[in-house]
C-alpha cells in the first residue's frame, strides 16, 4: 500500500524511550509522527493510505500496526487520535459519564457496534463525547490501554484557541478532511462555534462557511485560517478567496518545533496530528 515519510537524520530507532508517538487512525489514512522529547522537536512523519483511494479494512490497519518497524517500539508516551462525525460537546455542569450514550444519543443515532468515548476539555469547560466502531476502539485500546482515544476536534480546538490569542478580533478556522469539513469560530479566547459538515465538492464547503459567517454576523473581512487537505492551488481555496478577503493557512502552534525536513504543506495538512502532543 502507498506510503510516504519525512524524517530527520537524528532519528534513532533504538532511542524511542526518549520519544513520544502520536497517531491518527482513519479509514482513509493512517499517519503517525514522532517527537523527540529531549529537544521538543518533531523528527518523523509517516503516512499510509489504502490502495486505489479505497478505505482500510480493520485487518489492513492491524497489519500496519504489526509490520511497521517504529510501531513495535516502546515510547515515553503514546496518543491516538480518531475521527468520527458522531460527536457532541456537553457542558460540564450537565455531564454524567454514566449517561454518555444517552447524552450523545440526543444528537446522533448510535448502534450496538459503536463505543462512546469521553474527552475532557478545559476551554470550553465541557466534555467531548464521540462514537467510533468497536473494532477501531479496540485497536486504540491495545496501543494505549486504559487511555481513551482523542477525537480530532480536541487538538483542532486547542490549536485554534492558542492561535486566536494573538488576534484582537473574531477568528474563523476551517479544517478539510476526507469528505468532511469542520468550522470553528473563536472570539476573545472563547469558542463560539464548532461543527462538522459532510461535503461533496468545493461549492458545499463555501456554502457552509458563508452560512456560519452570516449566522454569527461576521464580516467577510474576517480571515479564515485553513488546514487539512487543502492547498493554494485547490478549487476550494480559489472559491473561498472569491468571497472571503483573506484566506490563510495555519500551522500547529505550541511548545515544540519541527525538523527542517517538514515543509509548510505538511504542517497544515497534519495539524491535528501534530497538535495532539498538547492535549492532556
Amino acid at each position: 500500500m502507498p506510503f510516504f515519510e519525512l524524517f530527520d537524520e537524528t532519528l534513532d530507532i533504538n532511542a524511542t524511550g526518549n520519544y513520544s508517538l502520536l497517531m491518527q487512525m482513519d479509514k482513509d489514512e493512517l499517519s503517525f509522527a514522532i517527537i523527540d522529547n529531549l529537544r521538543a522537536k518533531y523528527i518523523l512523519l509517516r503516512s499510509y493510505v489504502p490502495d486505489n483511494g479505497d478505505i482500510f479494512s480493520i485487518g489492513e490497519i492491524k497489519d500496519i500496526l504489526l509490520e511497521d518497524d517504529f510501531l513495535g517500539k516502546r515510547y515515553r508516551s503514546v496518543k491516538i487520535c480518531l475521527s468520527s462525525l458522531k460527536y457532541s460537546l456537553v457542558p460540564s455542569p450537565i455531564m454524567d459519564p454514566a449517561k454518555k450514550e444517552s447524552l450523545l444519543g440526543l444528537s446522533h443515532d448510535l448502534c450496538e457496534e459503536e463505543v462512546v468515548s469521553i474527552n475532557r476539555l478545559d476551554n470550553p469547560d465541557a466534555y467531548l463525547l464521540f462514537a467510533v466502531d468497536r473494532e477501531t476502539a479496540g485497536l486504540s485500546d491495545i496501543l494505549t490501554p486504559g487511555q481513551p482515544p482523542v477525537h480530532y476536534i480536541k487538538p483542532f480546538i486547542a490549536n485554534a484557541l492558542v492561535y486566536a490569542k494573538r488576534k484582537s478580533y473574531d477568528s474563523v478556522f476551517l479544517f478539510v478532511g476526507q469528505g468532511v469539513v469542520t468550522i470553528a469560530v473563536v472570539s476573545n479566547d472563547i469558542l463560539k462555534f464548532c461543527n462538522s459538515y459532510v461535503f461533496k465538492n468545493a461549492h458545499d464547503i463555501l456554502y457552509y462557511l458563508l452560512k456560519v459567517y452570516k449566522a454569527l454576523g461576521l464580516s467577510n473581512g474576517i480571515p479564515v485560517y485553513c488546514s487539512g487537505k487543502i492547498s493554494q492551488n485547490d478549487e476550494i481555496f480559489v472559491f473561498l478567496s472569491e468571497y472571503i478577503k483573506e484566506v490563510l493557512f495555519i500551522n500547529p502552534v505550541g511548545n515544540f518545533s519541527f525538523s527542517y525536513v517538514f515543509d509548510e504543506d505538511m504542517l497544515h495538512r497534519y495539524i491535528n496530528l501534530f497538535s495532539l502532543i498538547s492535549c492532556e
